[in-house]
């Protein structure tokens, strides 16, 4: 059984909570926009539950975390150090969704981070086969010389 998270309309928890009771999935988190569930349903059809914006596997926790900068550097450190890292990337997801990239948020809102941290898990993540980093650069718009 894969464990996933997934995004939705704020408000919309007893819906949220219907739909994936009738799917027989079971809730391990429910919050006012957010829900994180096990299934056994293949990803494909995680991916066609229309209530959700945004569905991601979750391939480890944390619990009992302070939410603040600190905290959060030293799980992403953790992970980064992580020997089992990519053997889970590997087994979960599959090659042609090998795509991803890191963001750092607390409380539903950006956070900054250490860009040496961010960097050294990517560098980790980018080592596992067919990996690649999914970033758009900024292009500053066109402008024309007088």
């Amino acid at each position: 059984m894969k464990t996933y998270f997934s995004t939705f309309i704020t408000g919309a928890q007893e819906i949220v909570k219907e739909f994936l009771a009738k799917k027989e999935v079971k809730i391990k988190l429910l919050l006012d926009g957010l829900v994180v569930y096990e299934s056994n349903y293949p990803e494909r059809e995680i991916r066609n539950f229309h209530l959700f914006n945004n569905i991601y596997l979750l391939l480890r926790s944390f619990d009992n975390i302070s939410p603040n900068i600190k905290s959060l550097e030293r799980l992403l450190a953790i992970v980064a150090h992580d020997k089992n890292l990519s053997h889970q990337i590997v087994m979960n997801l599959p090659p042609r969704r090998r795509n991803f990239k890191i963001v750092s948020s607390l409380e539903n809102r950006m956070a900054p981070v250490s860009h040496e941290l961010l960097r050294m898990l990517e560098s980790v993540i980018l080592r596992t086969r067919g990996m690649k980093l999914n970033i758009k650069m900024n292009r500053a718009p066109n402008r024309k010389h007088l």
